[in-house]
């Protein structure tokens, strides 16, 4: 599940009635999914919090909440006029003072050259940030996953029945049965024997 920093469920996994719903609507506010938040808003970066099993309206059973705060992905202008950049002609035009692109006197050349070399510096920038926040993304996607693993084993051991157990679990109490029964019948027949001695 993610939420934006409004406090909307921007995706779920389940896609159940939750997904674009505030968490502070009235049905979510009292949730353990809205106490973690409150949590987070004042967590360190990096830190992972828990919220312990608690009712969540959309799902018929108990939901457990973990999250970490998220960290600020911003946009960059990569387009042309973004970066700073201004066409070059190669023909006297209003582009250039001096004509020819920019490239007639050697400040001119100097100043084109500075001026892609802060574009290519800003482009390098960029690059290098969305490295980061993947790195931290692929991260938090694994910690994810692991948690979903260890509370789907946890949730199965709980709920499913070892078959092995349970079939030699049936096969004694069916042994136990067929015992008592044999008892039972040698303790009448042995009555009757004692009653047809006695007559």
């Amino acid at each position: 599940m993610f939420v934006d920093q409004n406090g909307r469920i921007v995706y779920t996994t389940t896609k159940g009635s939750d997904s674009a719903k505030a968490v502070a609507d009235p049905d979510l506010a009292q949730t353990g999914l809205a106490r973690l938040l409150k949590r987070l808003e004042t967590a360190d970066p990096g830190t992972v919090l828990f919220e312990d099993f608690a009712a969540y309206p959309v799902m018929a059973r108990p939901m457990k909440a973990a999250g970490t705060p998220s960290t600020g992905v911003s946009s960059v202008d990569a387009t042309a006029s973004g970066l700073g950049l201004t066409s070059v002609t190669n023909s006297n035009s209003s582009t250039s003072s001096n004509g020819l692109g920019n490239f007639l006197l050697n400040s001119d050349v100097n100043s084109t050259l500075t001026t892609l070399t802060n574009a290519g510096s800003a482009l390098d920038s960029a690059a290098s940030n969305l490295g980061s926040n993947l790195s931290v993304v692929q991260n938090r996607q694994d910690f994810s996953k692991q948690l979903i693993n260890v509370l789907q084993t946890g949730s199965a051991n709980l709920t499913n029945a070892d078959l092995n157990q349970e079939a030699a679990n049936s096969q004694a109490l069916s042994t136990r049965q067929s015992m008592g029964i044999s008892a039972l019948s040698l303790a009448n027949s042995a009555q009757q024997g004692v009653l047809t001695l006695l007559r």
